[in-house]
């Protein structure tokens, strides 16, 4: 059976860079959302904050669109983005009429700690994600908490970002490893 690996979680909790790290260690194709939004941006532009977030949900269906695709050659894919609950249903839904094993792996952490790294890379951030401004953190707090409310599919692996994240990413690969050739 095929396989989607779904890496999600709350901002600022090492997503992308697990994602990176995985993709390579495993030679896996991976596919971030990020990439496609900031690509949006740059084509199309967004001029307020209504344009962005249709830039974002654009970008998680070319997400999934590439993902997809890859998976008719492939038997494995990885794809990553903070995925609000009706994005993830509409995952899990795809996954199910296309008789794909979706595995989820959600990363996350205190929101302090996710704040704290928040704010240290918010400056640098490409323009696509910077339309809201920078949260205070109780907005960031409360966006962490409904990141965990979210109703994650049955094969979902839950992991704390506030160890070291080289040797979590290590033992994430080791299990992932072991899980697609059981």
């Amino acid at each position: 059976m095929k396989t989607l690996i779904c890496i999600t979680g709350p901002l600022a909790a090492y997503k992308s860079s697990c994602a990176l790290f995985l993709a390579k260690d495993l030679k896996l194709p991976a596919f971030m959302k990020d990439t496609f939004k900031e690509t949006l941006c740059e084509t199309l532009g967004a001029r307020d904050r209504a344009e962005n977030l249709r830039l974002s949900k654009t970008a998680v269906l070319l997400l999934e669109t590439a993902a997809f695709s890859t998976l008719e050659a492939q038997d494995v894919a990885l794809i990553e983005a903070n995925f609000k609950q009706e994005e993830l249903d509409h995952l899990v839904q795809a996954c199910k009429a296309r008789n794909i094993h979706l595995l989820c792996l959600y990363l996350g952490g205190s929101p302090e700690v996710l704040y704290a790294r928040y704010l240290k890379r918010e400056t640098s951030r490409h323009v696509a994600h910077r339309s809201a401004g920078t949260m205070t953190l109780d907005t960031f707090s409360q966006s962490v908490h409904d990141y965990e409310r979210v109703v994650y599919p049955e094969s979902c692996w839950r992991y704390d970002t506030e160890t070291d994240p080289k040797l979590l990413f290590k033992a994430i690969s080791k299990r992932l490893e072991a899980y697609l050739n059981s």
